[in-house]
């Protein structure tokens, strides 16, 4: 098995126990052994979908101010909520056990270009890229 289908597992594993504890029925996951745009989609309680990404990160929740995910990934899930009338969220868990959570319509976030590796499953090659860096606050921070 790659380091990609690897962390997309470990991602849908944790989302699974999220969804479960807090009671979440009705959720769907893409592929994951393909380069999807998104991770998957649910409902709430009250019956709103939610279309979201899920990030692994190896480092602890206080370490920086900020996370991030691609620009075009920004982009793709702010058009596809508009398109498709739901909510984008993002969910980041971070080695400490804890994870982040936000609406990305409304979460405080500045674009930059930065070198970073070609993809995030074991290629060391770097390019540039744009990103959102997403402030994390601390109210969206929780005990996974």
């Amino acid at each position: 098995m790659n380091k990609f289908i690897e962390s997309s597992k470990k991602e849908r594993e944790l989302m699974k126990k999220l969804f479960e504890r807090n009671n979440v029925s009705m959720y769907s996951f893409t592929e994951d052994d393909s380069f999807d745009r998104h991770d998957g989609e649910y409902y709430r309680k009250d019956g709103q979908k939610i279309v979201f990404e899920v990030k692994n990160r190896a480092v602890a929740s206080n370490k920086y101010r900020t996370t991030v995910i691609e620009k075009k990934k920004y982009d793709y899930l702010l058009e596809y909520s508009v398109k498709n009338n739901c909510i984008p969220m993002v969910f980041i868990f971070f080695s400490d056990g804890v994870y982040y959570t936000e609406d990305l319509k409304t979460a405080e976030k500045y674009f930059t270009v930065k070198r970073c590796p070609k993809t995030t499953a074991g290629n060391n090659d770097k390019i540039e890229k744009e990103l959102c860096e997403i402030v994390i606050k601390k109210t969206n921070l929780f005990s996974a």
